[in-house]
């Protein structure tokens, strides 16, 4: 009986502790001429969490272990969703909401996705220029 009694209570104890672990992101946001977003939104894909850049673009969430993804936007920039993956630090850099008048479904989204292609270049000069730094996992 005793034995029933301390293995129920372990099971309960390791299935209440994986529930509820968390990890802490910290992050920069900027926009593509490399000037920090102070104020802008990060959240969870669900919305439930949800943190706020300070003035320099930096910023601290602490989310469930199972976020894969979160959400940034801030007014006059497009909305985008980065993957977390194992980071513990991320680089954000949001891009100017351009919008093309006279312009077909088709072709905004090729333009998007082509202007989200092109800042790859972005991430690394901004890097090189120190405002921001390597990104690095959580282990």
């Amino acid at each position: 009986m005793f034995v029933r009694l301390l293995f129920s209570f372990l099971i309960a104890l390791v299935a209440s502790s994986a529930f509820g672990q968390t990890k802490v992101l910290t992050g920069r946001i900027i926009d593509e001429h490399f000037e920090p977003l102070s104020k802008t939104v990060i959240q969870t894909i669900d919305s439930t969490i949800t943190t706020r850049a300070d003035n320099d673009g930096y910023f601290r969430i602490e989310v469930p272990a199972t976020t894969s993804r979160l959400v940034a936007w801030y007014i006059g920039f497009e909305t985008d969703t980065f993957n977390i993956e194992d980071k513990c630090h991320l680089n954000m850099i949001l891009l100017d909401d351009v919008k093309i008048e006279f312009q077909t479904v088709e072709e905004a989204m090729k333009f998007e996705k082509r202007r989200k292609k092109d800042t790859k270049p972005l991430y690394k000069e901004a890097i090189r220029r120190g405002i921001l730094k390597e990104e690095k996992s959580c282990s």
